[in-house]
């Protein structure tokens, strides 16, 4: 999945209320708007009704009635039971009345109110009836657009305002996102002070969460460090005082006037050893045997002029300046696991036989002074 970056979130949120804040006020508008026509054509409905009626009342002639006509007035008068008494916008004979909405309201209640809808024609009637004081019904109608047909007129404007809107809604997007989300982007410029540029109190927690990872990152990873030189210098140290002596004067640890002496100890110790392979090489073979099938290996510096042939097996330690034992073996894999120490120990339990082995040549008299 495409991860979308905090500044496209953002913008695509603010752009999305920006557009729902419109439609929501583009609703509420045409709400406000048709309520507001609603109720000035029924203001003025009424108006007319009681100027008319109060001429009717005077006349008592429903031919009379005519002469309040105007060219969007329609005047009806409706007898008790319904019949039709006049109608302006037709001579012809009309049906019983009785039966519409606005005549039944108004018969109860003293005042009818309807509005029917012309699809076809895209405006709506709007009927007002009122009972005179003979009992006969004197009804006022008005044809108006529609609030929808007159949208549609308005159409095309109102479609480019909503364009203009919506693509400043978007380039408003895109600057209040920059100005909100450059300040955090700059956090990550100095993550030593990173709890020192925090721009927002909101990120003051995630901030210091940053640096204490950051600074417990920099100190396991010294621990690491330290730790694999100690584990594979421990993994490769020498296992008797033999290869000790020489790493302390290949490493330059030694000083130099305890160099002769050590080199001596080095001389003298491996003068035992091959005495001892000499006198009893069994014990050594079966030792260097297990070693090999092992994963350590035997490693030291060897004479140019071998000493002797005691035999393939034992020739690399007879023929020896020096010796050392241990494995090479990156150790991080398992760092800071209980996989290390058993390894570890594994190793140790391996070597345990050999070591003592090698260990017990200090025991032995010197070559030079037997």
């Amino acid at each position: 999945m495409k991860l979308r970056s905090m500044e496209e979130k953002i913008s695509y949120r603010l752009f999305l209320m920006g557009f729902l804040g419109l439609l929501f006020t583009a609703a509420l508008c045409i709400f406000v708007f048709h309520k507001a026509f609603t109720a000035q054509a029924w203001t003025s409905l009424e108006r007319e009704a009681d100027l008319v009626s109060a001429g009717y009342d005077l006349v008592q002639d429903p031919q009379q009635l005519s002469s309040f006509v105007t060219n969007d007035l329609r005047i009806t008068l409706i007898s008790q039971d319904g019949s039709v008494l006049f109608e302006s916008a037709t001579d012809q004979p009309m049906e019983n009345h009785l039966s519409r909405p606005e005549i039944r309201q108004a018969m109860t209640e003293g005042v009818g109110r309807d509005i029917r809808d012309s699809q076809t024609m895209g405006y709506e009637t709007y009927y007002y009836a009122v009972l005179l004081p003979n009992g006969e019904i004197l009804r006022m109608a008005q044809d108006a657009e529609t609030v929808w047909s007159i949208y549609d007129s308005t159409l095309p404007a109102i479609v480019l305002s909503c364009v203009a809107l919506m693509l400043a809604a978007a380039v408003l997007a895109a600057l209040l996102t920059r100005a909100l989300v450059s300040p955090v982007l700059s956090m990550t410029e100095d993550l030593d002070h990173i709890q020192d540029n925090v721009p927002y109190k909101e990120l003051v927690p995630f901030a210091e969460s940053i640096h204490s990872d950051r600074i417990l990152r920099e100190n396991n990873e010294k621990m690491r460090q330290e730790f694999t030189a100690n584990v594979s210098h421990e993994l490769k140290t020498p296992l008797t005082s033999i290869s000790g002596y020489a790493e302390l004067i290949e490493t330059g640890i030694a000083k130099p006037e305890d160099v002769p002496g050590f080199a001596q100890k080095i001389h003298v110790e491996m003068a035992k050893l091959r005495r001892r392979i000499e006198t009893d090489p069994k014990r050594l073979e079966k030792l260097v045997r297990k070693l090999n099938k092992s994963r350590f290996t035997l490693s030291g510096e060897q004479f140019k002029r071998p000493k002797g042939d005691v035999g393939k097996l034992l020739n690399p330690w007879y023929n020896a300046k020096n010796i050392a034992v241990g494995y090479d073996d990156n150790p991080e894999g398992v760092l800071f696991t209980p996989e290390l120490k058993d390894e570890v120990l594994a190793g140790f339990r391996e070597l345990m036989p050999l070591y003592l082995y090698l260990d017990s040549l200090a025991g032995d008299p010197e070559p030079n002074k037997e």
